[in-house]
């Protein structure tokens, strides 16, 4: 995955000990991570920069992506 420039990674191919890497690999180059299920960030991995590309805002913890979530549920 690592050397597939623009690669979309699917959220429930993942397993919880899996986003550390992708961030990780976020640090280097952009990662495209297709929400498909719930899922939880571990908090080593915050703060993050995350832009949510469904209205181009950014996003830096867990508490800002569940309120992100139900915006998107209330819309």
């Amino acid at each position: 995955m690592y050397n597939i420039k623009g690669a979309k990674i699917l959220s429930h191919e993942l397993g919880d000990n899996c986003f550390k890497w992708v961030m990780k690999i976020a640090e280097k180059q952009d990662v495209t991570l297709v929400y498909s299920s719930i899922f939880e960030l571990p908090k080593e991995c915050e703060p993050f920069n995350v832009r949510i590309v469904n209205d181009n805002s950014v996003i830096h913890d867990m508490g800002e992506f569940w309120s992100k979530k139900f915006q998107f549920y209330r819309d």
